[in-house]
């Protein structure tokens, strides 16, 4: 049963990694170089996903915060999940 749920939030985090970088892909119709905003769009998401350090030592107040946004979904709860 694990497995089942760990492989489908695989898929729709894959789906909403993509439908993230496609929003900030739009960004290059504005902008001669998109570089910098990729760059941030890495350091930003990995911060707020859990890939450095996990979410759960961060204060009350900073989890609230993160449970309304999606960026854990991108590894803070597929890891949870297994």
């Amino acid at each position: 049963m694990k497995s089942v749920l760990f492989i489908t939030s695989l898929i729709l985090t894959a789906i909403l990694w993509f439908l993230f970088s496609f929003i900030i892909g739009c960004l290059a119709f504005w902008f001669e170089n998109l570089f910098f905003v990729l760059l941030v769009k890495e350091v930003f998401i990995s911060l707020l996903a859990g890939y450095y350090f996990p979410l759960s030592i961060l204060p009350n107040i900073w989890n609230k915060l993160l449970n309304i946004l999606p960026f854990k979904y991108f590894s803070s709860y597929p890891v949870t999940i297994i």
